[in-house]
């Protein structure tokens, strides 16, 4: 998945150079950062784990990693993540963070897209109420919809795009 999640940042973040993927320093999210660790030298991009274990701990660690120029996140799901959430949502947009999310809610709470299973579609099911959109980088540096495609629903796998302004 930690693969799937890179080249989802590649289409939407183009420019990213660093990935920063927030994880809970447990299984299965050292698979995920060791799959994407992985896969970054194909899309040339650097991965950099950001292991979190507190709220505190996500604000130090998104703004240090925010500092530097051309970053994107990718959430990986956990405990942690799931009950600080709004949190990640909000420090990724006030940073200009572009931000993968494992889950729809992140999305439908403003997150900019998740890739991962439809939680409410039955067992190999995709969701019937996905909206996918290709996005492109704009003029003004923002994220503009290209077109609707309904190539995610051929996969167990989905994308829902947020607000990407």
């Amino acid at each position: 998945m930690g693969g799937k999640w890179l080249e989802k940042v590649r289409e939407i973040a183009p420019r990213a150079e660093r990935v920063g993927l927030v994880f809970h320093p447990e299984p299965p999210n050292i698979g995920y950062l060791k799959s994407a660790e992985a896969a970054a030298p194909s899309l040339k991009i650097n991965v950099v784990g950001l292991a979190v274990h507190s709220g505190a701990e996500i604000e130090r660690v998104l703004a240090t990693f925010a500092a530097k120029p051309r970053g994107s996140l990718i959430v990986a799901p956990n405990v942690v993540t799931f009950a600080n959430s709004n949190l990640i949502i909000a420090l990724a947009a006030r940073n200009r963070l572009p931000a993968i999310y494992p889950f729809a809610f992140y999305a439908r709470a403003g997150g900019l897209i998740s890739y991962g299973f439809d939680q409410k579609a039955p067992a190999g099911q995709e969701s019937r109420d996905t909206l996918c959109r290709l996005f492109r980088p704009g003029r003004n540096g923002r994220l503009e919809s290209v077109r609707r495609t309904q190539q995610c629903r051929r996969s167990r796998k989905w994308v829902h795009i947020g607000n990407p302004g």
